[in-house]
Order: structure tokens, then sequence, then C-alpha cells
């Protein structure tokens, strides 16, 4: 009788085949495995070189950023006085370009009236038979070239000398007599035209306050140190009771001394 079943060879071919088969897929399953996991772990290498790199890279900036914010004035008081230099020179050229508002006083029949707005007349003396008006000019063509240079040159030269003792012991003291000096010329001497100097002089008080104020710490911090140290050095002195005797009526003063120095 024929039968349909495949024999026994066939079969254990068949078996033999399909665990080759799935020994195959069980070993490029496993490499995939490997592959996916080395994949995974390179771009998390790769990510904490970046990290690290990323770190180092902003500590470096924020180096670089520590220095550029280190102020260049180590002296309290010097940028101050290095803005007032810098306001007088601002001073002088504005005085060269711009013209300047000064106040004249005419009699009240002058010609020069015939060209001033009315908006510009500042008073009028009936009495006395003048009118006050304001006037824009420049100071070289009011003044001459010599005021002129006087006028621009006096607070370059008082704000200078200023700067030039910034490092020096003395920088307290000059620049308040810098400052002194250039309130003096401009409310004295340099008359509407001092006036755009203002800024120059309250920076040097500005200057003079902020170093006075800084040395006077420090004296004061010196005079506390010194007064400490003489409480500790007194404190330091024992005084030996013993071996003090105050003379008896029995033994005068020269025998008692010497008795102590037998001892």
């Amino acid at each position: 009788m024929a039968t349909n079943r495949p024999s026994k060879n066939k079969r254990q071919r068949q078996n033999r085949q399909e665990r080759e088969a799935r020994r195959a897929r069980s070993e490029r399953a496993g490499e995939a495995t490997a592959l996916a996991r080395g994949e995974r772990e390179a771009p998390a290498g790769t990510a904490g070189a970046r990290t690290t790199t990323t770190k180092a890279g902003k500590d470096a900036k924020a180096t670089t950023k520590g220095r550029r914010r280190e102020s260049p004035y180590k002296v309290p008081g010097q940028r101050a006085v290095v803005m007032a230099f810098m306001f007088t020179i601002v001073s002088a050229v504005t005085l060269l370009v711009a013209p300047v508002q000064v106040t004249r006083e005419v009699d009240a029949d002058s010609p020069a009236l015939e060209e001033i707005d009315e908006d510009d007349i500042t008073d009028r003396d009936e009495e006395a038979g003048t009118v006050t008006y304001v006037e824009d000019a420049k100071l070289v063509d009011e003044e001459g070239p010599a005021v002129a240079a006087g006028v621009i040159l006096t607070p370059i030269v008082i704000t200078g000398i200023a700067l030039l003792y910034t490092k020096k012991p003395q920088r307290a003291t000059v620049w308040t007599m810098a400052m002194v000096a250039l309130a003096g010329f401009i409310f004295l001497f340099a008359g509407p035209y001092g006036i755009i100097t203002l800024p120059s002089m309250i920076a040097l008080a500005v200057g003079g306050f902020q170093t006075r104020r800084v040395e006077s710490k420090a004296r004061l911090a010196d005079i506390r140190a010194q007064k400490a140290a003489r409480r500790e050095a007194d404190d330091g002195e024992v005084i030996d009771v013993d071996a003090v005797e105050e003379p008896t009526a029995e033994a005068p003063a020269g025998e008692a001394v010497a008795d102590e120095d037998r001892r």
C-alpha cells in the first residue's frame, strides 16, 4: 500500500535544514543587535565629548568675558578724572565750532537793534535808555584768538595736571585743588563760555570725593590696627609682684635691695 508520508530520511533532512535556518537567523539577529548597541553607544560617547567641548568652550568664553569686564581703572576716582579731561576736550571743540549766547547791552537808538528780534530782547531800561538782548556769537570772533586760546586751553591744562597725579600719593589734594581752580576759572574769568566746562568740574569733585573716602577708610583701618597692636603689647607684659618688696621700718630700702641681690 502506497503512502503519502515522507520517508524517515527526508524528514531528518528537513529538520536539519530548519535547525540550520533558525541558527542562521539567530546569528544574524545577534549581529544586528550588537551593531545597533554599538551605534547607540557611539553617539552617546560623541555627545559626551561634545558636552565636554561645549563646557570647555563656555569656560573659556567666561574667562575671556571676565578679563574684558575687568576695569582698567585701578585707582579710586580715576574714571571720574579721565572723564573730566575728556569733557574739557569736548568743550574746547564745542567752543570752536558752536556759537554761544552772549548778553549785550546797547543804547535804545543803536542801529544794531534793527537786526534783533523782539524775542531776543530781555530788558528795556527807559531811564537809562538802554536795551539788553541775547545774541549768538562764536568765541574766536567775539574775543579774539588770544583770549579764545586762554579760555579753551586753561581747563585742559588743569584737568591734565589732575590726570598726571592719578597714581601718585598726592592725588587727592591735587584733584581738590584742580576742582577749586576750575571752579574759579568758570565763574570768575570764563564768563558765559565757562558754563560748558561745568561737567568737568563736577567730575573732578566726584573723583576727589571717591579717593578721599577710600584713603580715609584705609587710614582708619591703620589706626585701629595700631591700637590693637598696642593693646596686645600691653596685655602681654607680666609684672612679678612677689619680686618687688617694699622697704619696712626695720629694713631700709638699701638693705632690702642688697638682700634681693644676694638671693
